[in-house]
C-alpha cells in the first residue's frame, strides 16, 4: 500500500546523528560519570523514562502547577534525561537506529522543558502552568489515547509486508496527535486552544521529532492513515493491551528487526 510517505532511512542515521555529535561534544565535560546498567531490564528503563514523558499518563509526574513545583519538575527531566544517555551509550551499540531515534526523543523533550527549567521568567512559566491546568485534570482522557497509541504501536511488528512498517509507525504517532487534541477540546475542564498548542508543541512535538525525520508531512493523509490502523488490528483479530506504558521499549526492539 503506497500511502504517500517518503521514507529514506540513511537519510534519518545521517541527520539524526550529525544533531547527536553535536550534543554530546556539548555534554561530555558537564556529565557526571555513568552508571552501569542492565540492559535487559526494561522496567527500570521506563521508570526513568516516564520521568521525561510521563507527565500525561502516570499522576507521579503532573506538569507545575505552581512556581514551586518546577524544581520537582525539572529535576525529574533532568535526571530522565541522563539515565537515557547513559542507557543509549551501554546497550544500544549494536542498535544504531534504535539509539538514535530513543536519543533524539529524549534530547527534544529536554531541549522542550529548557526554557522552562533554566530561566525564571514569569511569564515563561505560566505558559507551563496554562499546560498543566489543561492537562493534569484531563489525565485519564490523556491516557486512553497514549495506551491505544502504545497498543497501536505493538502491531507494528507484525505489519506486512516490510515496507509498510514505517508508514504504520509514522500514522500511529500521528493519529496520537489527533487524539489528545479532540480530548482536551472536550475535556473537563474544556482547554483554550492556546494551551492545547502550547502542549502540543511541548510534548507531541518531541515525540514526532524523530518521526520526522523519516515521515513527510502527512496531516493530509488521515483518512489513509485510519485505513491503514483499521486493517492491521482487524487481521489481528483485535488490539490486545501491552504492558508498557512509555513508546521508547517497543521501538527499541523494533530496530533490532530491521
Amino acid at each position: 500500500m503506497n500511502i504517500g510517505f517518503k521514507i529514506n532511512l540513511n537519510l534519518i542515521i545521517i541527520l539524526i546523528w550529525t544533531i547527536l555529535c553535536l550534543m554530546f561534544m556539548v555534554q561530555a565535560k558537564s556529565s557526571p560519570s555513568s552508571i552501569v546498567i542492565e540492559c535487559d531490564d526494561y522496567k527500570n528503563l521506563e521508570e526513568h523514562m516516564l520521568k521525561i514523558s510521563g507527565n500525561i499518563n502516570d499522576k507521579r509526574y503532573p506538569y507545575p502547577s505552581k512556581d514551586e513545583e518546577f524544581s520537582t519538575f525539572c529535576r525529574n527531566i533532568k535526571t530522565g534525561a541522563k539515565f537515557t544517555k547513559d542507557y543509549t551509550q551501554q546497550c544500544l551499540q549494536q542498535n544504531p537506529s534504535g539509539k538514535s531515534i530513543l536519543t533524539i526523543i529524549a534530547y527534544s523533550i529536554t531541549q522542550s522543558a529548557k526554557k522552562y527549567c533554566a530561566r525564571r521568567n514569569p511569564k515563561i512559566r505560566k505558559e507551563m502552568i496554562q499546560i498543566a491546568k489543561c492537562t493534569n485534570p484531563n489525565r485519564k482522557l490523556l491516557t486512553e489515547c497514549f495506551q491505544t497509541y502504545l497498543d497501536r504501536m505493538n502491531l507494528t511488528f507484525k505489519v506486512e509486508p516490510d515496507k509498510n512498517k514505517f508508514p504504520y509507525l509514522c500514522c500511529v504517532t500521528d493519529v496520537l496527535s489527533t487524539c489528545m487534541t479532540e480530548k482536551l477540546r472536550n475535556g473537563n475542564p474544556v482547554c483554550s486552544e492556546e494551551a492545547i498548542d502550547n502542549f502540543q508543541k511541548f510534548f507531541g512535538g518531541a515525540m514526532k521529532n524523530a518521526m520526522n525525520f523519516a515521515c513527510e508531512n502527512f496531516e493530509d493523509q488521515q483518512d489513509r492513515c485510519q485505513n491503514m490502523i483499521e486493517k492491521q488490528v482487524k487481521l489481528n483479530g483485535g488490539l490486545p493491551h501491552v504492558q508498557w506504558r512509555t513508546p521508547f521499549t517497543i521501538l527499541i526492539e523494533f530496530f533490532k528487526t530491521l
